[in-house]
């Protein structure tokens, strides 16, 4: 299961994970902070200000690298 659908199926709105290429960006809340304490490579996660809403975001570097996959190869 990939980070995205572990996240919506955690509770996660789609307009609340957003990417760049296989960088994953997630609203920070009760949900993702759940999530990213429970991450493997939760020392790698950052944390920033969107500069058109300012609110807190997750950045996930190759969060997005199963989607991304599968999207070029068609792979499940």
């Amino acid at each position: 299961m990939t980070i995205k659908e572990q996240l919506l199926e955690m509770g996660m709105q789609e307009h609340e994970i957003d990417n760049w290429q296989s960088t994953l960006y997630v609203l920070k809340n009760e949900i993702s902070d759940k999530f990213v304490e429970q991450y493997e490579f939760k020392n790698q996660v950052t944390k920033f200000i969107d500069n058109i809403d300012h609110v807190l975001w997750y950045e996930i570097p190759f969060g997005y690298a199963n989607e991304d996959y599968n999207e070029r190869y068609g792979k499940k």
